[in-house]
């Protein structure tokens, strides 16, 4: 992981993969991750496996959110574990902003969890309002809250079959899914 003063790093990635901490050992972001950096795709990935860093937490979350406005492409796997973390509500109200004033290019995957869950925050992503990252910023920060459920809605409103999003269930094709998945990122990033 890139240092917050290692600006070089920073450069080097061309996708931003927001996922919760829980779902990176998840079959299918493991075999998205290894698809994008196949030869033919070449892609720069953060986070990067196996990169340690000595920075702090906080510093780490300033990094990624630094390379998030740096990137052409971002990818956010929505799962139900993706709203009890701040880090993760955190990168993916940075990635609206940058997805408004950049023209970031955004794909959004759903894993276990349906769009609209997303865009209304109901069901599985209901539940955020009684995690404890959720009560803490409720209670303190306002501001960030409605950043956190603007960018859940409206990321969540992108276009299914145009690069928008993808559905990820586990009885489909995955290993098709993850090519064309891949395949659009690249065509993105052309």
């Amino acid at each position: 992981m890139a240092n917050g003063g290692e600006d070089d790093d920073e450069f080097r990635y061309s996708v931003f993969l927001s996922i919760a901490e829980a779902d990176t050992d998840h079959a299918f972001s493991r075999s998205l991750v290894n698809e994008l950096r196949r030869e033919e795709h070449g892609l720069k990935i953060f986070p990067a496996n196996g990169e340690k860093s000595q920075a702090s937490e906080e510093e780490l979350q300033r990094s990624r959110l630094a390379i998030i406005e740096k990137v052409n492409v971002a990818v956010i796997f929505f799962s139900p574990r993706y709203v009890f973390s701040s880090a993760c509500l955190d990168e993916v109200a940075k990635i609206h902003e940058c997805m408004k004033s950049k023209d970031l290019v955004v794909c959004p995957l759903f894993c276990d969890v349906e769009p609209s869950d997303v865009r209304y925050q109901k069901n599985s992503f209901q539940q955020q309002r009684y995690s404890a990252a959720f009560e803490k910023v409720q209670e303190k920060d306002s501001k960030r809250l409605l950043a956190w459920k603007s960018a859940l809605t409206e990321v969540a409103f992108r276009d299914i079959t145009n690069l928008g999003g993808f559905l990820v269930q586990t009885e489909s094709d995955e290993q098709n899914l993850v090519e064309r998945i891949a395949d659009k990122v690249q065509e993105c990033l052309r």
